[in-house]
């Protein structure tokens, strides 16, 4: 399976144990980058769409299992999956099947379209552990009619879940191939002072995605207090110019928020 360039794996060379995989030495075929496959068919029906994938080494020998990666944010693997205006927003987590060699994970898809479906993990190398982050597409259909792609984005850094909102306000021009340092304060409509948890080992998830291609960009905040208020530094890094829809989560008095932003990169 071929995929857009866009969507090819970012993460680095890597090379998988041997012990680890199948008792043969380190070889030119064995390193990356990675590929993802979707096992099934790429146009699926809505509803809790199970999507069967395989991830695969460079020359499609060897399968990356469970055994390979390690549990980063509690998890394995983490998985994306956003509709193609990037209305809709799913952050899931696969689960193995050692006897299929083969990764799992149902998303609710209601709305028919194009969707992006982005995993990420830390593979075990011979000596070091390794990033990869692959994506691929697929199609929903037999659901409700499909959100409208918009052309743009207008910037939004303020937005609510309920009775939390968050703010952003960001250190310059957001660049791309740069890193930006964005700082994350959180509030309560109703005036109270927001209660923020832990939600998968970090007190808040950033993941970002570019309007056209889908492209992937996720962080993790790191807690300080300024003027006696907890708020957020995150180190984001966009890859392509244009607009970004940015999705924060994080755990405000027990309940998970999912809260929408948007930035535009040059």
């Amino acid at each position: 399976m071929a995929y857009p360039p866009s969507l090819q794996v970012l993460g680095r060379w890597l090379c998988l144990s041997a012990v680890l995989i199948s008792g043969s030495a380190c070889a030119p075929e064995n390193w990356g980058p990675f590929q993802l496959e979707l096992k099934s068919q790429s146009l699926f029906q809505a509803g809790s769409t199970p999507l069967e994938f395989v991830i695969w080494n460079q020359a499609r020998s060897i399968t990356v299992s469970d055994a390979d990666l390690i549990t980063v944010y509690e998890k394995k693997v983490h998985a994306y999956v956003f509709d193609e205006s990037l209305t809709d927003f799913y952050h899931v987590h696969p689960d193995y099947s050692s006897s299929t060699s083969s990764w799992v994970v149902a998303p609710d898809l209601t709305r028919n379209g194009t969707y992006f479906f982005w995993i990420e993990g830390i593979a075990k190398g011979p000596s070091q552990s390794e990033t990869l982050t692959l994506g691929t597409q697929f199609s929903v259909e037999g659901g409700l009619d499909s959100h409208p792609v918009p052309t743009a984005l207008a910037e939004s850094l303020s937005a609510a879940d309920g009775n939390s909102q968050a703010d952003l306000r960001l250190s310059g021009v957001p660049e791309r191939g740069k890193s930006l340092q964005i700082l994350m304060s959180f509030s309560r409509l109703s005036g109270e002072q927001p209660d923020i948890g832990t939600y998968l080992g970090a007190r808040v998830h950033l993941t970002g995605a570019h309007l056209g291609t889908g492209q992937l960009s996720h962080a993790h905040g790191m807690s300080v207090e300024i003027d006696g208020e907890e708020k957020m530094v995150l180190e984001a890094y966009f890859p392509l110019s244009g607009d970004y829809r940015l999705w924060a989560e994080f755990v405000d008095g027990g309940e998970l928020k999912t809260l929408p932003f948007a930035i535009h990169v040059d």
